[in-house]
């Protein structure tokens, strides 16, 4: 009986550790796919036709704006705290933080939508697509 009870919890054991490993992120082809925000996103959608807004957000928990047009470019700080994204810029006299609602990110697109000063929604999304 001692035996069957041990092959049982085995048995579950195992079933158990096939299933954890069967839903790890990777892709069909092997590769995992990448969830972070870390590297350079294009800024896509209406009213950006062109490929002039690109955003970094690097590893350190800083980011750099470029307007490559016009070869501007700001810089600041990053955090992200469950589905929200939260953006403070070193040239800003208010150090408030610009908050976001991350509705995607995985490894070619970012959808965001920003919070107005009362907390509540926008009403529109602001899309970006990885480039790096």
């Amino acid at each position: 009986m001692k035996q069957i009870k041990f092959i049982t919890v085995l048995l579950l054991f195992a079933t158990m550790v096939f299933n954890i490993t069967a839903c790890s992120s990777d892709n069909e082809d092997g590769t995992k796919e990448d969830n972070s925000i870390i590297g350079k996103w294009k800024v896509m959608g209406e009213g950006h036709t062109d490929t002039y807004e690109i955003i970094e957000y690097k590893s350190n928990g800083t980011f750099e704006y470029f307007y490559t047009k016009d070869s501007y470019s700001e810089t600041g700080k990053y955090k992200i705290e469950s589905d929200k994204l939260y953006l403070i810029w070193d040239e800003d006299d208010v150090q408030d933080w610009d908050i976001y609602k991350i509705h995607e990110l995985n490894s070619i697109s970012l959808i965001i939508e920003g919070y107005d000063i009362k907390g509540n929604l926008k009403g529109y999304n602001e899309s970006f697509q990885r480039i790096k």
